[in-house]
């Protein structure tokens, strides 16, 4: 009997915080492969911080495909099917490409029998599940971000350039916010910001990575309402976000006086 030529597939996401690492899936999946003498891995793919919602920017997906239809492949291992895809429409489109260039998809969840209508049905629902089970997560941490929002906490990443975090707050960077009131003084006055950045250099301010401040890093500071003490957060509502997983609508949280201000509201309206 020919070996089964067989590829692993392992994927995680940013969101999926309590999924199993890639490591880990690649170790189940490789020692399912070699309790069958049968089988014979011929590769592994693997890719990390991307959504199963989508497939136009994973890579690794992508070579996947590729191979299959090369008929390089008989099978295709993955710990779950929602490593393949989260999204349905997606998915199924997976399944009917595989089959088409007889390539069988092995996933430790997908337990039914796919040839039968009842097994197609099964693999069906657990599909569709996945979908919902990625979705309603998206829903649940934007709803906890939002909250955050109204409390005056943080979304996580790094403060802008004059602030800091503390405890999932803003607190004002002493050693950095005289620049941001010369930046602002400065423009109100009526200097360029080659005047500006004139004006820092002399001061011997620079940026947090050490170099000399630009005209975009200056553009960025003056449009920033941190600066001034509001927290925005989903500022629009989420509009023309490509790639969504969250489909759900949340309104935008303005929280005033949720920052420490370096700058008092009229400097700002003046500068914009």
């Amino acid at each position: 009997m020919n070996h089964l030529r067989v590829a692993i597939y392992a994927r995680k996401s940013q969101e999926d915080k309590r999924e199993s690492s890639i490591e880990t899936q690649i170790a189940v999946c490789k020692e399912f492969v070699e309790s069958y003498p049968e089988m014979k891995l011929i590769k592994v793919y693997a890719e990390d911080n991307v959504s199963g919602m989508f497939t136009d920017q994973r890579n690794q997906f992508l070579a996947l495909q590729s191979s299959v239809e090369k008929h390089e492949l008989d099978a295709v291992v993955c710990m779950r099917l929602d490593r393949l895809n989260r999204d349905a429409a997606n998915a199924f489109l997976t399944f009917k490409y595989f089959a088409l260039n007889q390539c069988y998809i092995i996933a430790g969840d997908d337990v039914a029998d796919t040839r039968t209508p009842a097994g197609e049905l099964s693999r069906g629902l657990l599909v569709i599940l996945n979908q919902y089970t990625s979705r309603i997560a998206a829903s649940s941490d934007m709803a906890g971000e939002i909250n955050n929002a109204k409390q005056g906490k943080t979304s996580g990443g790094r403060a802008p350039y004059g602030l800091k975090i503390a405890n999932k707050r803003y607190e004002i960077n002493e050693d950095e916010a005289p620049a941001v009131r010369l930046i602002f003084e400065s423009i109100a006055k009526g200097n360029s910001y080659k005047q500006v950045i004139e004006k820092l250099d002399h001061a011997g301010y620079t940026t947090r990575s050490g170099t000399r401040f630009q005209s975009t890093t200056l553009n960025a500071i003056l449009k920033n309402e941190k600066y001034m003490g509001t927290l925005v957060y989903n500022r629009g509502g989420g509009k023309d976000r490509p790639h969504k997983v969250l489909i759900d609508r949340f309104d935008e949280v303005r929280n005033v006086g949720a920052i420490p201000a370096i700058i008092q509201p009229k400097l700002f309206e003046k500068v914009q």
